[in-house]
């Protein structure tokens, strides 16, 4: 059976006890938002409620952090890994 094109998380040399998303290049600049969502809405529910870009920095590290995550990096902390015996 023939194989096709493979990703470019597939085509990264990393170790198998690697996080994949470290491995590709992965950070926290990477995980955002499009600013379509800070812009103000017109109707509905949340009209009168913009989303603001700080408090939705904030409770990503608050997140990064519980879940065992460099809340600067977004990697795992070595704590984190041996937790789940990747290290």
């Amino acid at each position: 059976m023939k194989q096709r094109g493979r990703s470019k998380a597939n085509k990264a040399s990393r170790k198998p006890d690697e996080p994949l998303g470290r491995s590709v290049g992965v950070t926290t600049a990477d995980d955002k938002l499009p600013q379509r969502f800070f812009q103000p809405k017109t109707d509905g529910t949340l009209a009168d409620k913009p989303l603001d870009p700080t408090k939705l920095e904030k409770a990503k590290s608050y997140y990064y952090t519980l879940m065992g995550w460099d809340a600067r990096t977004g990697i795992p902390t070595p704590e984190k890994l041996e937790e789940l015996g990747i290290t």
